[in-house]
């Protein structure tokens, strides 16, 4: 899947100093993306960068994960919120969740400018670790704006962020899905809505 690694490769270099987020030259399978918003919060010090790719016809939002106080203070946080508007009976990570609030305006006014250009374009989710716990709620909320394009979540090393999902089918918005375990540290989930992949342990993603 092309477009499992260019994620990996948007995720390493969503670590690069956020200055060159929209000047620099991507490489390898990242090469042809064409960053345009980039994202740098300075109140729960969240970092990435919205862009797309001709060549794949996807739009991608790319989160950094955790590189200062800020973020390891939101990583350690035990706190749970609620998550009804997620899943009924479920709790989130309070930290996870204000962070993300935070940053998803910024996010979807981009998404939304892109989408507006490129209506047939799918949209692409990536992020490693404190990233990928933020791309998964973006990703969900995202889905509720029912852009009628498939959506694909792609998390490198992500913590648990949404607690007692027995059954991912109980997901607001999310049907008719079916589950496929490529390795011990691979599962994809797919729906018409939404795929899923969650790799635990990547070695070398750099």
């Amino acid at each position: 899947m092309a477009d499992c690694n260019t994620s990996v490769w948007l995720s390493a270099a969503s670590y690069c100093d956020t200055s060159d987020y929209l000047t620099r030259q991507y490489k390898g399978p990242s090469a042809g993306f064409v960053p345009v918003v980039a994202i740098d919060e300075s109140r729960y010090d969240t970092q990435g960068y919205v862009g797309y790719m001709t060549s794949q016809q996807k739009i991608y939002v790319v989160f950094r994960g955790s590189t200062s106080i800020e973020d390891w203070l939101q990583d350690l946080s035990e706190l749970l919120c609620s998550a009804e508007n997620y899943c009924a009976g479920c709790e989130i990570h309070c930290g996870f969740q204000e962070t993300e609030q935070k940053a998803f305006p910024l996010v979807v006014d981009a998404v939304n400018k892109l989408h507006a250009m490129f209506p047939t374009y799918g949209i692409v989710i990536t992020g490693h670790s404190l990233g990928a716990a933020i791309g998964t709620l973006v990703a969900l909320d995202l889905i509720a704006l029912k852009l009628g394009v498939p959506i694909s979540l792609q998390n490198f090393g992500s913590p648990r962020n949404i607690t007692n999902i027995t059954n991912i089918t109980n997901i607001t918005n999310i049907t008719n899905i079916t589950t496929i375990t490529t390795s011990t540290n691979v599962t994809i989930s797919t729906t018409n809505n939404i795929i899923i992949i969650t790799i635990i342990i990547i070695r070398n993603w750099k």
